[in-house]
């Protein structure tokens, strides 16, 4: 899937997930704790917008009734 339709997907979407308004500093926790070990050249805002792609495809596939807290599964 293309970033553009990812995007245009979300816009479209009925009404936003609350999974993912609540664990956005969950984006910001684990792109600070991945700067300190990459190269100098990746940017933070580079890393937190990757995860926040990650965060809205982690949203997508979950599955409450596996018995898996959402963070964690969006972790891994």
């Amino acid at each position: 899937m293309s970033d553009t339709s990812l995007y245009e997907e979300i816009q479209n979407a009925s009404q936003p997930s609350t999974s993912l308004v609540d664990h956005i500093g969950l984006v910001k926790r684990v792109a600070l704790h991945l700067k300190a070990r990459l190269p100098n050249f990746m940017e933070l805002e580079e890393l937190i917008q990757v995860g926040m792609i990650g965060l809205i495809e982690a949203d997508k596939s979950f599955d409450a009734s596996k018995g898996v807290d959402f963070e964690i599964f969006a972790k891994n």
